[in-house]
């Protein structure tokens, strides 16, 4: 057993975007890793339910989301032409490649002249994308020969120009944000059109495809100079085009889904008592009558606000299912899986150390990553008449075996307003009880994020 130092970080593994098939015979997921380039690879793998085993998809290293087109086949963005490539100097174009999950290489499937972020199949050939749009770039798509050449060589000596109208201004992670939002579009593969679903000015901060896969549910908001943080849920008719308010932006939705044809449930809170720090409560909109109804108070966490520094990529935590939501939240420390029926009680489905990091349901059960009893991530299922959960993967398991991994020591008081803070002991490698060891101190103060019983570097 040796000491771990942070050059270990490199050999850390990630899992992400989790989803079973369509019939649930097997789920796909990423796993990230750290090349030698200062960047991450992102592979697909494949979990056969029936057999339990695990084997990888995809060898390219660029694979970061899927989607599953049906039980066999998966629908993959990546960049494997060097045609698309040059391309992409001048335009926003996103090539997808479907893959057959018993063998045999990836063939290009439909290319979308947008920088796709996410898609959903609906009928009738037409795939629901959203996209990052800037609305400070310049549009070629109607330019050519000289003109565009001139345009594109404006742009590149202009390229250190920042035109700043906006606040917010700037993220961590993502620079500039000036006139840049989130769209929605509908791509169809037949005629290769693109329609606008969201103007240039909206912010789309997430989106369901009806059971049906007739109707767009979106919630979001328009800002022109000062960003809001109230958002509206917005109903769109794919076979008409009709865009229909359901809520106008009087609440901050954190996510939302279709609980059925005629009803959608969402998390969301009207700020008021503890401004952005609010937690939310959950409510249901009918869609026929835009009837807004209370479902459940809730005073926790909705998703996994729990800092973690070794995780990449995100996944499913808010899904409704069988006529019920799940959802991941904390309580306390704890990442859960929670379960809200259609009559607003709220049940722990997966409670213990660690927590839930993003999950799936479907025909053969509830399937998740998480980072449990202070291990690494890895691939979870759960079933309560087979005993609970069952680990996976190892993918992490070197950790473990050859390197001193401290146990957290949970520790707590009572602060002088009444308020219990939690905290943790890491002892050192090799500790001895009778010596003494300098302390460091790691504080957060929330109220939003926080530190939890699980693995942190």
């Amino acid at each position: 057993m040796e000491k771990l130092y942070l050059e270990q970080f490199k050999s850390y593994r990630s899992l992400s975007d989790l989803k079973w098939s369509p019939d649930g015979s097997y789920a796909a997921f990423i796993i990230n890793s750290i090349n030698e380039d200062n960047d991450y690879d992102a592979n697909i793998y494949l979990y056969e339910s029936a057999t339990g085993s695990v084997k990888r998809l995809t060898a390219m290293g660029k694979e970061k989301s899927f989607l599953w087109q049906d039980n066999e086949t998966i629908l993959f963005p990546s960049m494997r032409s060097e045609k698309y490539k040059k391309q992409m100097e001048n335009m926003d174009v996103t090539v997808f490649y479907r893959i057959h999950i018993k063998g045999g290489e990836a063939e290009e499937a439909f290319v979308i002249p947008l920088k796709v972020k996410n898609i959903l199949l609906a009928s009738g050939g037409n795939i629901v994308v959203s996209a990052a749009f800037e609305g400070n770039k310049m549009d070629l798509s109607n330019l050519s020969g000289e003109e565009k050449e001139r345009v594109i060589k404006t742009a590149r000596e202009e390229k250190d120009v920042q035109v700043v109208d906006e606040m917010p201004w700037w993220a961590n992670g993502s620079g500039f944000t000036n006139k840049k939002r989130t769209r929605l579009y509908i791509f169809n593969t037949e005629t290769k059109t693109v329609t606008p679903v969201t103007g240039p000015l909206y912010q789309v901060n997430g989106f369901r495809l009806s059971p049906c896969k007739g109707y767009i549910m979106y919630h979001g908001f328009q800002f022109e100079h000062t960003e809001t943080k109230m958002t509206g849920l917005y109903l769109y008719n794919i076979a008409t085009g009709e865009n229909r308010t359901l809520l106008v932006p009087n609440y901050a939705i954190v996510q939302a889904d279709f609980l059925n044809e005629s009803t959608i449930v969402f998390a969301g809170t009207d700020q008021k008592a503890y401004g952005l720090y609010t937690n939310p409560w959950f409510y249901t909109v009918d869609i026929l009558s835009g009837k807004l109804t209370l479902l459940a108070k809730y005073d926790c966490n909705v998703c996994n606000i729990v800092l973690g520094d070794c995780r990449l990529g995100g996944g499913t935590t808010f899904k409704a299912y069988g006529g019920s939501l799940y959802f991941t939240g904390v309580v306390k420390y704890t990442g859960c899986l929670n379960r809200l029926s259609a009559d607003g009680n709220i049940t722990r489905v997966i409670e213990e150390d660690g927590g839930v990091d993003c999950f799936d349901i479907g025909q053969s059960g509830i399937i998740y990553i998480g980072m449990m009893g202070q291990r690494l991530q890895e691939l979870y299922t759960f079933s309560t008449e087979k005993g609970g959960k069952k680990r996976i993967t190892s993918i992490n398991e070197a950790v473990y075996t050859n390197y001193y991994v401290a146990q957290p020591e949970h520790i707590s008081f009572v602060e002088s307003d009444g308020f219990t803070i939690d905290g943790w002991v890491l002892y050192p490698f090799e500790y001895d009880p009778q010596k003494k060891y300098p302390v460091i101190l790691c504080i957060h103060g929330g109220p939003q994020r926080g530190f939890r019983h699980c693995f942190f570097q």
